[in-house]
C-alpha cells in the first residue's frame, strides 16, 4: 500500500504538456531575439534631436524633440520638403574635419541635386523657383525678409547644384541661417531626415535636463 500511495503522488507530465512548453519557450527565446534586434536597429540608427532656435518655426518650435532616422542609406530617399539635420560648410576645417565647435541644424529641403533654382523679388516678394516653376510653400511665414544672398535681382541668374548638392532653408524666412547665407550643402552633411516630434524638452547649459511627451507628428 505504501509503494502504491507513492505511485498515486508523482507528477506525470505527458508528451503533450511537453510540447507545450517548449512551444512557449521557444515563442520567448525568438521574442527576445527580435526585440534585440530591434532595440540595436534603433539605437543605431534613430537618433534624439532637439530643436535649437527659431529657425524652422512656425512648423518646429524651440526645445520640441524627435527622431532621426541616421541610417545611411536613407540619404537615397531625401525628398523635397523634407526636413533633414546636417552640418554646415563652416563647421568643417580645411582636411574635412568636422570643427570642435560643429553643431547640427536641422531645415527643409528646397532644391534636389541636380537642380536649378532661382530666388527672385517679385512686386516686393520673394520667391523661389526650381527647374522653371514657382515653388508653393506654405509652411513658410509672410515673410519677405532673408534670401538676400541668392535674389537675382536682374531676374537672370540661376543656382545650379551638383550632383551632390541641396539647397536647404529654414521656414522661418529672415531668422534663419541656411544655404541662402552658406550655400549649397554638400550630401556627406546631411546627417539625417527627421521622422517625427513627439514633444518638448527642457535644456540647461545645452543639456536636456527633462523631457515631456505632447504629441507624436509624423513628418516621414
Amino acid at each position: 500500500m505504501e509503494n502504491k500511495n507513492v505511485l498515486n503522488n508523482k507528477r506525470i507530465i505527458n508528451p503533450f504538456s511537453k510540447k507545450i512548453i517548449f512551444y512557449v519557450l521557444y515563442l520567448v527565446i525568438i521574442g527576445l531575439l527580435c526585440f534585440a534586434i530591434v532595440s540595436s536597429f534603433n539605437r543605431f540608427y534613430y537618433t534624439f534631436f532637439y530643436v535649437d532656435g527659431h529657425s524652422m518655426e512656425p512648423t518646429l518650435s524651440e526645445h520640441e524633440f524627435g527622431i532621426v532616422d541616421t541610417h545611411p542609406d536613407i540619404k537615397k530617399y531625401i525628398e523635397r520638403y523634407d526636413i533633414v539635420v546636417t552640418y554646415f560648410p563652416t563647421d568643417y576645417a580645411e582636411d574635412d574635419s568636422l570643427k570642435t565647435n560643429a553643431s547640427l541644424k536641422i531645415k527643409r529641403v528646397i532644391a534636389l541635386p541636380g537642380e536649378r533654382i532661382k530666388i527672385i523679388n517679385d512686386h516686393n516678394e520673394n520667391k523661389i523657383m526650381v527647374e522653371g516653376k514657382i515653388l508653393d510653400l506654405p509652411f513658410v511665414p509672410n515673410d519677405t525678409l532673408g534670401l538676400n544672398q541668392y535674389v537675382n535681382e536682374d531676374n537672370e541668374d540661376i543656382l545650379k547644384l551638383t550632383n551632390d548638392e541641396y539647397f536647404l532653408m529654414g521656414d522661418n524666412w529672415g531668422h534663419s541661417s541656411d544655404s541662402c547665407a552658406v550655400g549649397p550643402i554638400d550630401a556627406y552633411m546631411i546627417q539625417g531626415i527627421l521622422i517625427a516630434i513627439e514633444g518638448v524638452c527642457e535644456v540647461k547649459n545645452n543639456e536636456v535636463t527633462s523631457l515631456t511627451y505632447t504629441k507624436t507628428e509624423y513628418f516621414k
